[in-house]
């Protein structure tokens, strides 16, 4: 497989994927050219992850079961996994995105930043938190199927057994961007794992994600998903908290622009 270097790209100190021969942004040509450059980048946001924010790329193979590590999936996690009271997960769409991407195209036409699950994944180390992000859409290779990550779903409930189900959490925070938050529904929880709290009436809602474009919601929802994340929610602090994770998505913005074609990428905080 190509990498990025070996097919003339780079990404600049902005996360703008550039060439190398002239420093231009990206400029389609050929279906065929675009996936082979579509999987270099996989494996360069592969490699970010464990480079830039310091997460280990571990085979989805559980305690006692033998094969070959090419025979299994694999997800990435933080090092503090067994430590930390507080976990946030984060799980991509459908297609051809693999872990650490919310959309391929965000990656290659805009940049890192937003195309990226990495500013979620910092973000949550620094408060001290583990971190585990999927990788539901690898499941096989053209000759075999991968164990325990047939389908998105036996993936999702696989890594759940083995990061969360008897662990001393606190709290498991989940970010399912699209598809993702079907995997998680129909993941199976054992009796050993954490169940996902049920909300009396009135304690589940929908709020704008800052954009009408798809693929950019997680991207500019970020931080009214923390604010609703770092506040320990209780009957009295609902609405309030709601409202103010509100606040952040739409604070500063004009009307035009919140319905804009071409939403402005957020800068991750320092």
């Amino acid at each position: 497989m190509s990498n990025l270097a070996d097919l003339g790209y780079f990404f600049d100190d902005q996360g703008v994927l550039r060439t190398k021969e002239d420093n231009e942004k990206f400029k389609f040509t050929t279906q065929e050219a675009y996936e082979t450059l579509g999987e270099a980048v996989d494996e360069e946001v592969f490699n970010l992850l464990e480079t830039r924010c310091g997460l280990e790329r571990k085979v989805l193979k559980p305690a006692g079961i033998e094969g070959d590590d090419e025979d299994f999936s694999f997800y990435f996690a933080s090092k503090n996994l067994k430590t930390a009271e507080t976990m946030l997960i984060l799980m991509h769409g459908s297609g051809v995105v693999r872990a650490g991407q919310w959309a391929r195209r965000l990656i290659i036409n805009e940049n890192l930043e937003c195309g990226t699950q990495i500013p979620y994944v910092e973000r949550a180390l620094k408060l001290g938190w583990a971190v585990v992000v999927m990788n539901t859409n690898a499941n096989g290779t053209d000759q075999q199927e991968f164990k325990f990550s047939r389908t998105p779903e036996e993936h999702a409930e696989m890594v759940f057994k083995m990061c969360v189900g008897g662990a001393k959490l606190k709290s498991v925070y989940v970010v399912a961007h699209s598809r993702g938050g079907y995997d998680l529904s129909a993941a199976k929880y054992s009796s050993s794992e954490y169940e996902v709290h049920e909300y009396q009436a009135g304690r589940v809602t929908d709020l704008f994600a800052g954009t009408k474009i798809h693929e950019w919601s997680s991207h500019m929802a970020i931080d009214a998903v923390f604010k609703i994340f770092e506040t320990e929610l209780n009957e009295s602090n609902f609405v309030e908290t709601v409202n103010e994770a509100k606040y952040l998505v739409l604070h500063g913005k004009e009307k035009e622009e919140v319905e804009s074609d071409e939403p402005s990428v957020k800068k991750m905080k320092q």
